[in-house]
């Protein structure tokens, strides 16, 4: 039963993430909706309707302080790191954007392979050169749209992938997240509405680190409070992307929102 409904859920593009892990809850899904309406949309009508499913439960992410494209190998000195010229920065537009089709077609061409000439992307999505052009760097500068390069953790030397749901008092919350994401094994640090507010997830060495990263963690915040601790099994789909049990891509499901 839960080969199958992994197998369904990872064919579903609003599933940008999926992991099988321990405890409670067999699976960890990262879910894109455009509003609460869309999300309450998919719980209800689709994911609690498949075979097997027996229980969820729901956290909105609120506020990302770090994410996985921010962390670092640390592979380069910090000399060679001083020599990558950063991007232009980024001019948020003054509102969110909604995507129509086209943003979204475009969103789904460039999430097979982002190194498409904008001519391939046109012809696919069915809308002018031009268009692309300007699409794609609306997205971009707002960024609506990124890109990120990432490593199959368990070949790197990261091969646990630890997940902490965190209780912090709502005063010193945004602290607490701004000094756990700064930890280096912090791959997604985001404050969330639901049981706990705020969930962390670490890239550890093995499973007898996930204490010491712990204490770590308590060093960083000490108001914060560990409530549950749980590592992955299997990072079945991490950003669109199919991984087989060693963390290689094998296929892929480009992300779009669930209306």
């Amino acid at each position: 039963m839960l080969n199958a409904i992994t197998e369904e859920l990872c064919t579903w593009p609003w599933v940008f993430s999926l992991d099988r892990t321990t405890g409670r809850y067999q699976l960890f899904l990262g879910v894109d909706a455009v509003d609460l309406a869309g999300l309450d949309g998919l719980l209800a009508a689709r994911l609690g309707r498949l075979d097997g499913v027996t229980a969820m439960r729901i956290a909105v992410a609120a506020q990302v302080h770090r994410e996985g494209g921010d962390w670092l190998a640390r592979a380069l000195t910090p000399v060679q790191r001083a020599m990558l010229a950063d991007g232009p920065p980024a001019i948020r537009a003054p509102g969110p954007t909604r995507w129509d089709l086209a943003d979204a077609a475009i969103a789904r061409a460039v999430a097979v392979d982002p190194r498409r000439r904008s001519s391939d992307l046109a012809d696919d999505c069915g809308i002018s050169e031009s268009t692309v052009r300007r699409r794609l760097s609306r997205m971009l500068r707002n960024r609506e749209l990124l890109f990120r390069c990432d490593v199959a953790n368990p070949l790197a030397g990261w091969p646990v992938t630890a997940l902490y749901r965190v209780e912090v008092r709502a005063d010193r919350l945004a602290e607490s997240a701004r000094a756990l994401a700064t930890l280096r094994e912090t791959r997604l640090c985001v404050t969330v509405v639901g049981d706990h507010n705020l969930l962390l997830i670490a890239w550890l060495h093995s499973p007898a680190e996930c204490a010491e990263f712990e204490a770590r963690m308590s060093a960083a915040a000490p108001v914060a409070r560990v409530m549950e601790r749980n590592i992955s099994t299997w990072v079945v789909k991490r950003m669109g992307r199919l991984l087989d049990s060693r963390g290689r891509a094998v296929g892929s499901v480009p992300m779009t929102p669930d209306t």
